[in-house]
C-alpha cells in the first residue's frame, strides 16, 4: 500500500473519490490530527472524522471504472497509460501502482488529470 506524501497529497484532493467513500473494515485513511496511517475497524467503533483522508488501495480503485469484465478495465487502463498519454517524463512522477489507477480513475470518471499539485480538468 502506497503511504507516500504524494499518494496523500492525491487522494486528498480527489475530492471526487473522497466523496464516494463508504467506510469498511480493513479500509485504510490517513489521519491528519495524529499524522499517521490507520487500518479501520468498525467492530471496534470507529466513526469518520473531517481530518480522515481514505487511501484508496489498487483493488478498490479499479472497482470504480465499470465496465462490464475485468479484462476490459484492464485494457483501458493499457490504452490509456500506453496508447494514448504514454508519456515516460510524466509518468516519472507516479511512484505506485495505486497513484498509477487513481490517476486513470479519475481521468476515465472525471476528465481530470494531476499537475503534481492538483486535479485540473482537460
Amino acid at each position: 500500500m502506497d503511504l507516500s506524501n504524494s499518494y496523500l497529497e492525491m487522494c486528498e484532493k480527489a475530492k471526487e473519490i473522497q466523496e464516494l467513500w463508504i467506510p469498511q473494515n480493513g479500509d485504510e485513511i490517513f489521519d491528519t490530527l495524529d499524522y499517521k496511517p490507520w487500518i479501520i475497524s468498525l467492530d471496534d467503533g470507529w466513526k469518520p472524522e473531517i481530518d480522515d483522508i481514505w487511501l484508496p488501495r489498487q483493488d478498490q480503485l479499479q472497482d470504480m471504472v465499470t465496465y462490464s469484465v475485468w479484462f476490459e478495465k484492464l485494457y483501458r487502463f493499457y490504452d490509456w497509460l500506453q496508447k494514448e498519454n504514454y508519456n515516460p517524463t510524466k509518468w516519472i512522477t507516479f511512484s505506485s501502482i495505486e497513484q498509477l489507477w487513481l490517476a486513470f480513475v479519475m481521468k476515465e470518471k472525471y476528465l481530470k488529470e494531476w499537475n503534481e499539485k492538483d486535479w485540473v480538468k482537460k
